[in-house]
Formats: structure tokens, C-alpha cells, sequence
């Protein structure tokens, strides 16, 4: 493992330039292939976001809540920054500073089938909806699989009728549309087959269940197959008699951990077996067994179903029926790491890593190249150990444009997500009709996540796009790729005018202009991005803030030869190619170019060209980004292309009337007005009027449309300052706003401070690193019994120090005066502290309050009350501070729990 002396980037988001990376050594973001990938050492813990995470604990949920229609909704608490070593975009998706958000699994869909909702469980709180478009967190009434088609269909188990089953349910609706098969004991619904027609569950709990169910998802059909083969069960139509006794494990040889589609076409399954050989068993709906294999750990499966990944001393590919396998990237020292490939993308598989000294979320091109594109540090607070909940489980988002992942890095477990790369840009035709000039958009055939398509004119094919409309897609019909008109209704002809076209997911990201087409049928200019060409012998590298698509095309090593082609018809144009190296050279067609130093980025004028045309390069370190090619030979492309002129306009605005105004005495509600063509907003806090934002101070993003956020966690009696920046589809900022200026008002902050050592019925033991010098040992199904007097009614949070002997989760019964709190607490301390915890004194709080809220405040009257603890493992307690003042974060480490 290497430490790097690396810049890090603290700036906003819109502001990091690409010369902030210049000294980034060539290994971290050019992976050649040569030895084990290197897992590196995050340079910033926290991602230089010290300004958010300074705050309190304590979440306003009341102040939160949007609206209590279908469940709780909760504002928006996003914010988007930049990785602080490879410039990534990544996004804070929800703020839970307690307790455990999580998703299910890197192997199952955590998206909907056209990528606006994901599916969340808050730890004794069930399932949320977090809205990529409006960045809320809606509390769901059902949680479940994702249907691959229907955006607004998942499949869950519950009752039809009286009797359990397992039932498709519209999101929209709310409500259940048809049973699709019985439930034995217990339903586990694995990710649904890749057209979204078939459904399967594990028919019983986690290793113990010897059959899995098979059903049609319209609820034609069932049947109940065995885990060693056979149809014990088949109705159709389906009928909800109860099932006779399953085979038991003696039969069968073992009981079902976990199941996949194998995403081939005839809807074959995978079961993982605990028990007998073979541990992975592969069934077609017929319940025969083609074939067997061993366990195959933390897999993924190829988008049509060709061989399968999985991890055993770094990635490997394997084609179950001949057991074929290959290796396709080794790891150096990582600890734990997870495949995903839910998306429908071929060419690119994602994972995320842990090392000893941090964890990575990566992209691996499943190309023969095999290029690695490191995106971001998950910068887990205790990369040593996996707990299962600090584990970040990347998980890929349907057109793989995004990874989703867990992390620590804030403190508690939360969600991110990571942008892996744009977008893919449609095709566009036109023609004229009596209406006007009509622009019909094909769709890519992978992008599934596209909310609308905008609509460009410009005078100069290639360069200075003007919005004129959009084309929006059915946000509840079922994923189609049909083509999809606009008629530009004012179009003449002989007007000179050229039309583009980008596609917008409903995360508001936005893919590169797609062809340009003439209403006059004259040439077009074209902007060709090699790395999605067929090429030989380059690797593929990631750079968000310098390459034109994020993604260029490197030589490895010197002598090997690399190229790629393309093509042009144009006889009057001019090819120019982004090219970039030291001491390299290349040839065109042949034509050798001389060796020169390109130290940054350059645009390289190729003649003029007509035909197929070949880049060849043979020395190390030549880079190609894009390709371009002017129709009359006299545009000249700059920067990172034409197609990235600076929205001059936009980056003139300031965002205008920032109101900042005290909530409580530990919040405050910011306000702005609108900012047109705004993409989001960055809010940023100082501690002074002239502080210059930057990702330091940065707290949160909410999109276009929210144009309000909530600072909490605030010091009562404190001045904050507070600055806004909006941001465009492109990334251009705006000038920062005028400076507003707040003061949360003060309270009579009361404050008790009890050592457990006050409390009866455990053992008293000398510790010099406790607070007074001694400690608590409980353990045995032991009770402490503390009691404690409040001044005054008001609401607290109750903060506890402890510790444990071992790595492993404690889990303790707690009551607060008489009453048993809904949930065992849990403090796993595998997520805490970058080292050893088991002399650490660590920070928790008590939540009794589960089922209505999680951030533990609990009203209180004045008086005495009585807290007793149970635990069955060994537990040090030092001391409790029971405290009105949600601001408090006590000194030390706190757990993530």
C-alpha cells in the first residue's frame, strides 16, 4: 500500500480545475495492466468536507418532513463534491447521522427500472425512496425487487386475501395487483429475470430452504423446484392452496443461501447452495440441473447472460456450463471486496474494494483491454475490518452510469453514489412536414434512466447550442427505446440552422450533443470519442475534469502497438484529434507524426482526411480523448472541445435574496430565489461575510426546483454566514451570492453528567482511562441500573461512553424508566476508529423511539428516572450525559451505529 503525496481538492464541485490533478502520479489514474492494481491510501478521510461534518447529531426530523401523504417525505439533505483525488463526482445522498441507511446488496438492483427512485432500509425504520429528481426520501409502504420494465412495479411478499404470497405491487398505486405464488414460511425474491416476465424467491429462510419458487410476474404461472431438480409443484393458473412439505436437506444435500437469474434467455437460475457439491447448482424453468459449480462469491452476471463474475484472488470470469474461467484482475491486499453489473451495458462491470488502509469503489472494462477506472475513496472510518453494515456493497444503477455505495466517511452509515460516467447521447434525424422541421430522437438501446431529451439549435454545426424545447418520456410507461419526434414549429428553410440533441437522466445528468443534423442538408461537424470505438492495444483511462466524456485512451507500454479507426465522407472537412504525452508520437493513415512533448491537453490538425482513417501509436504514455471533425475546415477546436464553450451568461448570475432564518436554537432554513438554467444549488457556510466557498464549507446541493435547504445541528447562541452557488448542466457556477447572516438564539443549556459507576447490580472495576478512574463491567446477562435527575422538562438525547473487548457487536436490552426500548442497541464496533477499538472509549446514543423517529430525543420530565442495561457479551461503561442541547457532540469517538 502507498501513501500518496497528492493535491487535494477541496474546491466546489463547478470550481476544481484539471490542473489541480497535474501531479497525480500516472499509476493512479492509468492502470496498464502490469502487476496487481494497486489500492491506494485516501489522502482525506472525510473528503475535505469539514464544514458538514463539524455539525451536530441530532436531525430535526420535524423540520424535515415535507409532507406525511403515503409516509414520511424528507427534504432534501444532498450534497454533491468532488472526489478528493481523482476529481469524480460523487453525491451524499442522505443524512442519517445515526443508525444504518443501507441498500440490499451489490447484486441486487437498487434502482427502479427507469433509475428515478432507489430503494433504501433505515435500520429499524424499513424501506425509503430516495427521488433522484427531487432528491427526498419518502418512507415506502413495502419494500422488494424491482421489476427491470415497469418503473413503477416491484414484486414483495404479503397478504392476498388472508393468505400470504408473493405479489406484484404498483409504487404508484399503493397498492398490491396480483399474487404471482404461495409462501412457505418465508419468501427471499431474488433480483427479477432480465425482461422483467419472471420472478423467483428462495422458498424459505436463508440456508435452510430446500425449494425456490418460479412464477410468470403477470401471475399466469408457478412451480416449486428443488434444490438437487425437480418440480415438486407446478399450478397454473395460480392458486394459493397450501403447499405440501418441502424435501428436506438430507434430500437435497443443502438449503439456499442465495439466487440469481443467470440473465440468459431461456430464464435459467442460480442457487447458491450451503451443503453438498455442487455448491452453485444452475436450473432451466423445467427444474432440470445443467449444471454445477463451487460457490462463487460476491457474483454478478454478464447483461445477457454469457458468464458470470465473481471474486477468488481478484475478479474472475467463469462460463458455469464449461467452467471455462479467467482471471481479470488481481488485487494487491485488499480484504473484502463486491462485483456489480445491473445494468444492461456489456462493456463495463463496477466493484468496490477494501483494503487495510481504505476502501474504492472501481469500473472495470469487461472489453478485452480491461482497463480499471478508479472513481472514488468510499474512506470508510475503519477500513481494518468489514462489518456487514459499514460494507459498501457498490451496486451499479441500470445504464451504469452511477455506483451506489455505503460509507462511513460522514460518521454514521450512509448512502453515496459515484458518477461512472455520462450519459449516452441519442441519434437524431430530420425531415421537413407541413408542421415544420420534424427532429425524430432514437434512443440509445442501453440508457433506461432518461427523464427528456433536450432540444438544441445553432448557426455554427459543433459549437454554441441554444436550447429551444424538450421531449419528455412517460415517466410510468414500461422501458422502450422507441423513437420519439419535435417539430421545430418556426424552422425555414434556407435559415441555416443545425439541431442537437442531449439526453437527461432524472438525476439531472446529461449526455454530450448527440449528431448534428441540417434542415438544409449541409455537412455537420462531428465529435467522435475513441474509447467508445473498436480499438487495439490502448487501455482506457478516467478523468473527469479534463477528458472530453470523461474517458480517454492511453499506450501502456512502449512497442505495443496500438489503434483505432474511424471513419469520414466529408472531403471538405478538417480532422483534428485531442492528443496529449511526452516524447511520443503517432501515425494517421501511415503518415508518422514527429515526437514531440504534448504536456497538456492539445488539439492536433490532421489534414484533411476522407475515408477510413487510423490512429496508430506505439509510445508509452501517448493519449488520445477525442476526435473532431470540422465540416468546412475552418473551425478549430479548443479547450475540451467545441461543444464545451462556457456559458458565459450563466456564470455572470448571482443567486439573489438569501434569506438565512433560525429554526430552533440548533437550526436554520436558508431561502433563495430561482436561478434559470440552474442544474442545483451548493450552499455553503462561513464563519465570516467574505469567506470564498469551497468544498471545505460546503453542506448541501438540492436540485433545481428546492431552492431552500436546512443547516442543523447548529451550536445554540452561534453566527453563521452563509453563501449560495448554483451550478449548470455543464458544470459553470455562478458568481457566489451576497452573504446572509443568522444567529441561533441561546437556550439554558442543561446539562447531567452520570458515571455508571453510580448504578447497581454490575461489577465496579479501576480503569484508568475512564472518566473518573473507574468503570462498569456488565456482561452474563447482567443489569446496570442508573438513576438520574433533569431539571426541567424538555427533550434530550442521552449520549454513553463504552467500550468492548472485541471487534464483534454488542447488542444490549435497554430501558428507560420501565420502559423496554422497541430494539436491541447495537454497537458493532468493526466500524469505528481506523485501528483497534477495544481500548477505545466510544460515544453512543440511547434511541427508544425507533418506530416514530431516529435521532434519540426523548421528552423528558423533570425529576429522577431510571435507566437499566442487559448485556450479554462484555461491555465497559464509563459515563452518560443526558443534555437539552442537540448541538453537543461530545469529545472522542463516536460510533456509526
Amino acid at each position: 500500500m502507498c501513501a500518496l503525496a497528492v493535491p487535494l481538492l477541496v474546491a466546489t464541485l463547478a470550481t476544481v480545475q484539471a490542473s489541480e490533478l497535474k501531479t497525480i502520479p500516472n499509476w493512479v489514474r492509468e492502470y496498464d495492466g502490469r502487476g496487481r492494481f494497486r489500492l491506494y491510501d485516501p489522502p482525506l478521510k472525510d473528503q475535505g468536507l469539514k464544514t458538514l461534518l463539524s455539525r451536530g447529531r441530532v436531525k430535526p426530523e420535524e423540520r424535515m418532513t415535507v409532507s406525511t401523504k403515503g409516509g414520511v417525505t424528507w427534504a432534501s439533505d444532498r450534497t454533491i463534491f468532488r472526489d478528493s483525488l481523482t476529481g469524480a463526482e460523487v453525491w451524499r445522498l442522505t443524512n442519517i447521522p445515526s443508525g444504518v441507511i443501507r441498500h440490499s446488496y451489490s447484486g441486487v438492483p437498487a434502482w427502479n427500472a427507469n433509475g428515478r427512485f432507489i430503494q433504501f432500509n433505515i435500520l429499524y425504520r424499513a424501506g425509503w425512496l430516495f427521488d433522484q429528481e427531487k432528491c427526498t426520501l419518502r418512507q415506502a409502504r413495502v419494500g422488494g425487487q424491482w421489476s427491470p420494465t415497469e418503473p413503477n412495479m416491484l414484486f414483495t411478499s404479503g397478504q392476498w386475501k388472508g393468505t400470504k404470497a408473493v405479489l406484484a405491487y404498483d409504487i404508484k398505486q399503493q397498492k398490491a395487483l396480483h399474487p404471482l405464488g404461495p409462501v412457505r414460511t418465508y419468501a427471499g425474491i431474488c433480483p427479477i429475470s432480465a425482461d422483467g416476465k419472471w420472478v423467483a424467491w428462495r422458498e424459505g429462510t436463508q440456508d435452510r430452504a430446500t425449494t425456490f419458487g418460479l412464477a410468470a410476474a403477470d401471475g399466469s404461472a408457478y412451480k416449486s423446484i428443488a434444490t438437487h431438480g425437480g418440480i415438486v409443484v407446478e399450478r397454473s393458473p395460480v392458486t394459493l392452496d397450501p403447499l405440501p412439505d418441502p424435501p428436506s436437506l438430507e434430500v437435497t444435500r443443502g438449503g439456499i443461501h442465495q439466487m440469481y437469474f443467470t440473465r440468459r434467455t431461456d430464464h435459467s437460475v442460480e442457487t447458491n447452495v450451503h451443503g453438498d457439491d455442487p455448491h452453485a447448482r444452475y436450473f432451466t424453468p423445467d427444474g432440470k440441473m445443467f449444471a454445477g459449480t463451487e460457490n462463487l462469491t460476491h457474483q454478478s452476471w454478464h447483461p445477457e447472460g454469457k458468464y458470470v463474475l465473481f471474486m477468488k484472488g481478484g475478479l474472475v470470469g467463469m462460463e458455469p456450463v464449461t467452467k471455462k474461467r479467467w482471471m481479470i484482475l488481481q488485487v494487491a491486499r485488499a480484504i473484502e471486496g463486491h462485483t456489480t453489473w445491473n445494468s444492461f451495458d456489456p462493456d463495463w462491470a463496477a466493484m468496490s474494494w477494501r483494503s487495510r488502509t481504505g476502501g474504492e469503489i472501481i469500473r472495470v472494462s469487461m472489453r478485452d483491454d480491461h482497463s480499471v477506472a478508479r472513481l472514488a475513496a468510499s474512506c470508510p472510518v475503519n477500513p481494518d475490518t468489514t462489518a456487514y453494515n459499514n460494507d459498501e456493497f457498490a451496486c451499479m444503477s441500470p445504464d451504469g452510469t452511477k455506483i451506489l455505495f455505503m460509507s462511513t466517511m460522514s460518521g454514521s452509515v450512509n448512502e453515496y453514489l459515484v458518477v461512472a460516467a455520462n450519459p449516452r447521447a441519442p441519434r437524431l434525424a430530420g425531415k421537413w412536414t407541413d408542421a415544420g422541421y420534424q427532429l425524430t430522437v432514437t434512443p440509445d438501446p442501453l440508457s433506461r434512466e432518461i427523464k427528456r431529451y433536450r432540444v438544441y439549435r445553432t448557426r455554427k454545426s459543433g459549437r454554441a447550442y441554444q436550447e429551444i424545447g424538450a421531449v419528455d418520456r412517460d415517466p410510468d410507461a414500461a422501458i422502450d427505446f422507441k423513437p420519439m419526434a419535435y417539430v421545430v414549429k418556426d424552422a425555414r428553410k434556407g435559415d441555416g440552422a443545425f439541431y442537437a440533441v442531449r439526453a437527461q437522466e432524472w438525476s439531472g445528468l446529461i449526455s454530450r450533443y448527440s449528431n448534428d443534423v441540417s434542415g438544409d442538408g449541409e455537412p455537420v461537424a462531428r465529435t467522435i470519442e475513441p474509447e467508445t470505438l473498436d480499438f487495439t492495444g490502448f487501455k482506457q483511462a478516467f478523468d473527469p475534469l479534463a477528458a472530453g466524456d470523461l474517458y480517454y485512451l492511453f499506450v501502456p507500454k512502449d512497442d505495443a502497438y496500438c489503434s483505432v479507426s474511424f471513419s469520414n465522407d466529408n472531403r471538405n472537412a478538417a480532422v483534428w484529434a485531442r492528443v496529449k504525452g511526452m516524447r511520443v508520437t503517432f501515425a494517421v493513415n501511415g503518415r508518422k507524426m514527429p515526437e514531440r512533448n504534448y504536456d497538456d491537453w492539445t488539439w492536433v490538425d490532421l489534414g484533411r482526411l476522407i475515408g477510413k482513417i487510423t490512429i496508430v501509436s506505439s509510445s508509452a504514455g501517448f493519449r488520445l480523448d477525442r476526435v473532431f471533425i470540422a465540416p468546412d475546415g475552418t473551425q478549430a477546436p479548443k479547450g475540451r472541445g467545441s461543444d464545451y464553450e462556457r456559458n458565459a451568461a450563466f456564470a455572470a448570475r448571482t443567486p439573489e435574496d438569501v434569506q438565512a432564518k433560525a429554526l430552533t436554537p440548533f437550526a436554520v432554513q436558508l431561502t433563495w430565489k430561482p436561478v434559470p438554467g440552474a442544474r442545483y444549488y451548493n450552499v455553503h457556510a462561513g464563519v465570516k461575510p467574505d469567506f470564498t466557498p469551497g468544498q471545505n464549507n460546503l453542506l448541501y446541493s438540492p436540485p433545481v426546483g428546492t431552492e431552500k435547504t436546512i443547516d442543523w445541528g447548529l451550536k445554540p447562541g452561534t453566527t453563521h454566514y452563509y453563501r449560495v452557488v448554483a451550478v449548470e448542466y455543464d458544470d459553470t457556477p455562478t458568481r457566489p451570492s451576497a452573504a446572509a447572516v443568522v444567529k441561533t438564539p441561546p437556550i439554558e443549556v442543561r446539562t447531567v453528567t452520570v458515571e455508571y459507576e453510580s448504578g447497581t447490580g454490575a461489577t465496579v472495576e479501576d480503569d484508568a482511562s475512564a472518566s473518573s478512574g473507574k468503570a462498569v463491567l456488565l456482561k452474563g446477562e447482567k443489569t446496570c441500573t442508573v438513576k438520574f435527575n433533569v431539571p426541567a422538562d424538555d427533550d434530550y438525547v442521552i449520549w454513553h461512553a463504552f467500550r468492548a473487548d472485541s471487534g464483534r457487536a454488542v447488542r444490549c436490552e435497554v430501558e428507560l424508566d420501565g420502559v423496554k426500548s422497541l430494539t436491541s442497541e447495537t454497537y458493532d464496533l468493526a466500524a469505528l476508529g481506523g485501528r483497534s477499538t477495544r481500548r477505545d472509549w466510544v460515544w453512543s446514543r440511547y434511541r427508544f423511539l425507533w418506530s416514530k423517529q431516529i435521532n434519540g430525543v426523548l421528552p423528558l420530565k423533570a425529576g429522577e428516572h431510571t435507566l437499566s442495561i442487559t448485556a450479554k457479551q462484555p461491555i465497559h461503561l464509563d459515563r452518560m450525559i443526558i443534555t437539552n442541547d442537540r448541538g453537543l457532540v461530545p469529545e472522542g469517538k463516536l460510533c456509526t451505529f
